[in-house]
């Protein structure tokens, strides 16, 4: 018997993923062209998110069934049906897969700050598991020098291997202090700890290099920023710019903290983002994203001497430092 191994998983029988793969390629070629643009920037419901400009949403029936026998690839060894399909693409005028990858990276990090956790597939880096707004996702997100393609369903659960400490983000609350004993540290005390600016827009530049040592995309940075101020209002900040591929995307989050013992709680009222291409604003729009839950601490950096401050979002392993200046 003739066998096939993806990644470092037990073998399958190449007749029956051929046979996926062949049905998957002959209604794809028959949908081909039936992309259609729902609005000028593309509402995924499943995501609570609005994709950039220029995605495209599928709705032709066929298409869609093809995306879910795709994600049906990661699913069905799970045992894991999948209920709901959305299905998004960008076209690459360009052909420029540092371009598509760009895209797609600007996707993710819109996940990272709209509170989704994420947790990349063992058997494949294109699948994604996500968490977030009461409910369980799996999503493909690949990119190609023609496209990026962002296919996401929705499921009642996650694989036994994937391990979620806290559930979804909506329902994170902050347990009340038991009555018999005092409440948290002075509120008024610890919100002077982090009253001040923290972090730095401007992050030092990247470049990208294909295999063969060519420059395919040059100066990315991304810089984050928090301003927490006395009347228990913040201000967030995330920059990222390319000199090449020619973007930027800035993200300002404005709305109010609460500071219980080393919880930190922010609610944010307005989401602003904006992307801008070869100088040219190509997306503007207003959101409101979830309510945030973090561990935080002050203290000095080893190396620098700055004071700075550490995040640690709830769920999540490894946080950011925020240094004042």
């Amino acid at each position: 018997m003739i066998e096939l191994r993806m990644s470092n998983n037990p073998p399958i029988r190449k007749k029956c993923l051929m046979n996926k793969i062949t049905l998957i390629w002959l209604i794809l070629t028959m949908t081909m062209g039936t992309l259609y643009p729902q609005d000028s920037s593309p509402y995924s419901k499943l995501l609570d998110l609005t994709l950039p400009d220029h995605f495209l949403k599928e709705k032709n029936v066929f298409a869609i069934f093809a995306g879910q026998a795709i994600l049906e690839m990661e699913t069905e060894s799970h045992q894991i049906a999948i209920e709901e399909v959305e299905i998004f693409s960008w076209k690459n005028p360009s052909g420029n897969l540092a371009e598509s990858e760009l895209m797609l990276n600007s996707i993710l990090e819109s996940l990272n700050q709209a509170a989704w956790k994420i947790t990349t597939s063992s058997r494949d880096q294109d699948y994604r598991w996500l968490v977030g707004r009461n409910r369980y996702l799996v999503g493909y997100f690949a990119a190609t020098s023609r496209e990026t393609a962002v296919y996401i369903g929705r499921t009642s659960q996650l694989p036994s291997s994937i391990k979620i400490s806290t559930p979804p983000i909506e329902s994170l609350k902050v347990p009340p202090p038991a009555p018999s004993q005092p409440d948290f540290t002075d509120t008024t005390t610890l919100t002077g700890e982090i009253v001040g600016n923290w972090g730095d827009l401007k992050a030092s530049q990247i470049n990208y290099y294909d295999p063969t040592g060519m420059m395919i995309g040059s100066g990315l940075s991304r810089g984050y920023g928090l301003e927490f101020k006395s009347d228990m209002s913040y201000a967030q900040s995330f920059l990222a710019n390319s000199s090449f591929p020619n973007y930027k995307i800035f993200v300002f989050t404005t709305g109010t903290y609460i500071i219980k013992g080393d919880q930190l709680i922010l609610s944010p009222q307005d989401r602003h983002y904006r992307k801008w291409e070869s100088n040219v604003l190509t997306t503007d729009e207003h959101s409101r994203a979830e309510e945030e839950l973090y561990t935080w601490k002050k203290q000095k950096n080893n190396i620098t001497g700055k004071t700075c401050l550490y995040l640690i979002r709830a769920g999540e392993s490894e946080g950011r430092e925020y240094c004042q200046e």
